[in-house]
């Protein structure tokens, strides 16, 4: 026996040319990208969540909201799946902020840095017992997060 490859044939098909111009498969290349996009939406969070944070303890909640949506009108438009990666980074960051999370300052951020949230209708509820009250802000694209607090 040989060690050297066979030859090929003629009728062997060469084999098909990569799917990205860097020369990766694309299930590949669709790992790599996203978790390059998600730390970009973390760096720009990151950067809004303090200014957001002083701001919400200091503005009321109309012109904080209206703050945000002029700040969301010049952002960038995103996709679902952009939408979606943003809303994981807003997640994140939000859950290990001092403080403890804040459903109204994930919203506001949201707002602030998504032109398709800049335009969606703020919820703002309010649930009370004997001696407690507590409250839950959402956006209209949340899925499920209304059920609770409507009245």
């Amino acid at each position: 026996m040989s060690c050297e490859p066979a030859a090929r044939s003629p009728t062997t098909p060469n084999p098909p040319p990569s799917s990205s111009p860097a020369g990766f498969p694309a299930a590949l290349r669709a790992r790599l990208v996203t978790p390059s996009l998600l730390v970009a939406d973390l760096i720009v969070a990151l950067a809004a969540m303090p200014v957001i944070d002083v701001a919400r303890r200091r503005m009321g909640v109309v012109p904080l909201a209206r703050w945000a949506r002029r700040m969301g009108r010049i952002a960038p438009s995103r996709g679902p799946e952009g939408r979606s990666r943003l809303r994981r980074a807003i997640f994140g960051l939000d859950t290990r902020w001092p403080g403890g999370p804040n459903c109204y300052r994930r919203v506001l951020v949201e707002m602030a840095l998504d032109r398709g949230a800049a335009g969606e209708r703020l919820h703002l509820g309010i649930r009370r017992a004997d001696n407690w009250s507590e409250g839950h802000a959402w956006l209209e694209s949340s899925p499920g997060e209304s059920a609770i607090y409507d009245f």
